[in-house]
């Protein structure tokens, strides 16, 4: 076997961890925070029967329950119907026109407006707006629900090479357009979106292009030892997850009562769990740019973080004024600029787009809530912070190589 076909070997069989990987992470996470598989449906008759987005959760925190929630119930549901169609057709009888491999050429935004369109067209026109306009009634749910369903599903058969398509092999749009449908009518359209986008990047996270295994290890022991550190210090501050709950569970970004100092290491704890995982799970990295340091040297390249956390802290202050200006509030305003960073993020692979998607958002939202909490220069102290927490690991995608796998 030559080199090159022992690399995408390695790369296939690393990309089906980070999937296993991400999939135990959303079971677990989803079993810590109330979900329960037998009673996730248990609302069906009635969201058949009320107006739609019955249940639509109010706060930041069932929110993202909900989403996490929707999503493991949609990549289950996803894998066993991908499972039984490949038993039923044959491996070698799935001949798809999409190639995984260039999908994310351009990065996730394509990926991003094609999971808007279909849930704008096929839940919330379809099955919102025509469900509205026609009354409502039981009867009317029931006939939307079934033809939103099987259009979604129908039109995905053109995924398909001609002379290999058959209603067989839409049978995981078929139940994911299922799901879905009741999603949106149990917890409203940005849930759905959500979860959309999340089970498509789950699914599309073994398509590695990144053979980084030493990089990701050298990484992932940076991030423990610096999570250790940063938990310890926190520790002796008395601080815990309990403080962050003002933001988190009542979505008030003027009631947290940390020091810039003390925010400084809740943010190095968490990007050290982000990155921590996602080593791990040995994902590719969304966006590095290496080319600075390995032209000027690591000293140069270090000196230009402090005008980064500069620019990073006037476009996000600078965004929240325009926004402000059409009247929208401090929380609406933080998640325009967190979906903003999401659609001008770069990863060049499922698994970049999935790393970038399912953890740096996390890390967006932090940035975004430091800034417009904090201030100019506190969030600076603590932006700047972070960025030199995260200089490590730069310097390990810059020097190191994997001599396996490359």
């Amino acid at each position: 076997m030559d080199t090159l076909s022992l690399s995408q070997d390695n790369l296939k069989s690393i990309g089906l961890w980070s999937l296993l990987c991400l999939v135990i992470t959303l079971l677990v996470i989803s079993l810590f925070t109330g979900f329960n598989p037998l009673t996730f449906f248990n609302d069906l008759p009635e969201v058949m029967t009320a107006n739609y987005n019955l249940h639509e959760p109010y706060t930041v925190l069932e929110f993202i329950k909900a989403v996490i929630h929707s999503t493991l119930i949609l990549v289950v549901f996803g894998l066993l119907s991908l499972v039984l169609v490949l038993r039923i057709v044959g491996m070698d009888k799935i001949k798809t026109t999409i190639n995984i491999e260039t999908v994310f050429e351009n990065g996730p935004l394509p990926i991003y407006l094609t999971v808007f369109g279909e849930e704008l067209i096929f839940r919330q026109v379809i099955l919102g707006w025509l469900r509205d306009f026609m009354g409502n009634g039981a009867t009317i749910t029931v006939i939307l629900f079934i033809v939103s369903t099987a259009i979604f599903a129908i039109l995905h058969i053109f995924n398909h090479q001609k002379e290999h398509r058959s209603l067989t092999r839409i049978l995981p749009q078929l139940i994911l357009g299922t799901v879905l449908a009741y999603v949106f009518l149990r917890f409203g359209f940005w849930v759905a979106f959500l979860s959309h986008i999340a089970y498509d990047l789950v699914m599309f996270s073994s398509a590695k292009a990144q053979p980084s295994v030493i990089k990701n290890l050298l990484s992932a022991i940076y991030w423990l030892v610096v999570g250790a550190v940063s938990f310890l210090i926190l520790t002796s501050m008395g601080l815990g997850f309990s403080s962050l709950l003002p933001w988190i569970g009542q979505a008030d970004l003027s009631s947290l009562s940390l020091t810039t100092s003390q925010m400084a290491v809740v943010s190095i704890f968490i990007t050290a769990i982000m990155g921590l995982l996602s080593n791990l799970f040995l994902m590719d990295e969304p966006a590095i740019d290496i080319s600075i340091i390995r032209e000027h040297g690591p000293i140069a390249s270090m000196l230009l973080a402090p005008l980064t956390a500069i620019i990073l802290v006037c476009v996000i202050l600078g965004l929240s004024w325009l926004l402000g200006l059409l009247g929208l509030n401090l929380l609406t305003r933080a998640i325009i600029i967190i979906a903003i960073s999401l659609l001008l993020s770069s990863g060049k692979s499922g698994s970049a787009a999935a790393n970038q998607f399912l953890f740096g958002s996390l890390l967006s939202i932090l940035l975004a809530f430091t800034v417009l909490t904090f201030g100019f220069w506190p969030a600076f102290l603590i932006i700047f912070s972070n960025q030199a927490a995260n200089y490590i690991p730069l310097l390990i995608y810059a020097y190191s190589d994997d001599p396996i796998l490359e």
